[in-house]
C-alpha cells in the first residue's frame, strides 16, 4: 500500500485539529477521516499506525495505555496470530470469539462481520471452516460468546465471550 504525500498532509491536518480532543474522541474522529481519504486501505494502514502509536504511547510513559491484562511482558501489544496462539481456541466458535476479541480490544472495532472475521482467519495464517456465518451463528445462540450488532450481519462480544477470552483460554489440562 502507497500513500501520496497528499494524503501524508491531510492525514497530519487530520492530527493537528483533533490534538485537543480526548482520547476517545479523537480516536473516532481519525477512524471516520482516515477511512473516508484511504477507502479500502485504510484497515491495513490503521493497523500498521495503531501499533506504531501504541509502541510511541508506551515509552513515553503516558497514564493511557490500555488493558495490562493485553499487553506482553515488554509492554507492545500482539500481533493477531501472537495472540491466537497465546489463546490456543480449539473449536471454530472459540476461533471467531478470539478474532471477535482482538478486533474490538486492539484494532478498536465496535462491531465486526463476518469479512472481518475472514480476513482475522487470513492474517493469522489459520485454516477457516467452510462456512464462517454458521461459526458466528453458533458462537451467538449456542453458546452466548457473541451479541447482535446494531445491523443484521454485525456482531459484539457478550461479557460471557469476553470472560472465556481473558479467563478461560488457554484451556488449562
Amino acid at each position: 500500500m502507497k500513500i501520496t504525500r497528499e494524503q501524508w498532509k491531510k492525514i497530519e491536518e487530520i492530527n493537528e485539529k483533533v490534538k485537543p480532543l480526548d482520547p476517545i474522541l479523537k480516536e473516532r474522529i481519525i477512524d471516520i477521516e482516515l477511512s473516508q481519504l484511504l477507502g479500502d486501505d485504510f484497515r491495513n494502514f490503521f493497523t500498521i499506525i495503531k501499533k506504531n502509536e501504541i509502541q510511541k504511547e508506551i515509552s513515553s510513559g503516558s497514564d493511557e495505555v490500555q488493558d495490562p491484562l493485553l499487553q506482553e511482558k515488554d509492554g507492545s501489544f500482539p500481533t493477531i496470530k501472537e495472540f491466537f496462539d497465546e489463546k490456543k481456541p480449539s473449536t471454530s466458535v472459540e476461533i471467531v470469539t478470539v478474532f471477535g476479541f482482538y478486533l474490538e480490544h486492539f484494532e478498536k472495532k465496535e462491531e465486526f462481520t463476518e469479512d472481518d472475521i475472514s480476513r482475522a482467519y487470513y492474517n493469522s495464517r489459520v485454516r477457516k471452516p467452510k462456512v464462517i456465518g454458521q461459526a458466528l451463528r453458533d458462537a451467538k445462540n449456542m453458546k452466548g460468546y457473541l451479541v447482535e450488532g446494531s445491523k443484521r450481519g454485525r456482531f459484539r462480544l457478550s461479557n460471557v465471550g469476553e470472560n472465556l477470552v481473558l479467563h478461560d483460554l488457554p484451556k488449562k489440562d
